[in-house]
């Protein structure tokens, strides 16, 4: 019987639409260590990117580069938060492939250990790795030392 859902799949998975998509592939398979499952190049012979599938630890992302042809004008700017096991390496490593960063590894008071970095498509990505469970009060109490932190920032 045909699955609802693709095995392997989740019920979301996001899409991304980029100028050089080829080249974005190159980038988070050096930077993420994503893994290309698939890519389907426009039937116009541009050389284009029509459709990709890559994988990045247990998720799956599709992309296409920017066609107006084929429906898919304008680039997309999106934003991702994915675990790791070592953030710090994972950070290091997409630093190295030409990353930004946009703010280095630090613990949050969510329990979260996260750093963040853009990539040259105008895509960020918050990499992070679970360090501690957090109570609902030591949030409260993190998330307003946090604000009041921020605040001071912008005074």
């Amino acid at each position: 019987m045909t699955q609802k859902i693709p095995e392997g799949f989740a019920t979301i998975t996001p899409s991304l639409n980029i100028n050089g998509a080829a080249k974005a592939i190159e980038t988070y398979m050096k930077a993420l260590g994503a893994k290309e499952l698939y890519r389907m190049e426009c039937p116009s012979g541009s050389g284009k990117i029509m459709h990709a599938c890559l994988q990045i630890g247990n998720s799956k992302i599709f992309l296409a580069d920017t066609n107006p042809e084929m429906g898919c004008g304008a680039p997309s700017n999106s934003s991702f938060y994915l675990y790791m096991d070592d953030v710090d390496a994972a950070f290091k490593q997409a630093r190295s492939a030409g990353l930004d960063e946009m703010m280095a590894p630090s613990d949050m008071f969510w329990g979260d250990r996260t750093g963040t970095v853009k990539d040259s498509f105008g895509n960020n990505w918050t990499l992070a790795t679970h360090v501690r469970d957090v109570s609902p009060e030591e949030m409260e109490k993190g998330r307003n030392e946090w604000m009041a932190k921020m605040k001071s920032k912008a005074a």
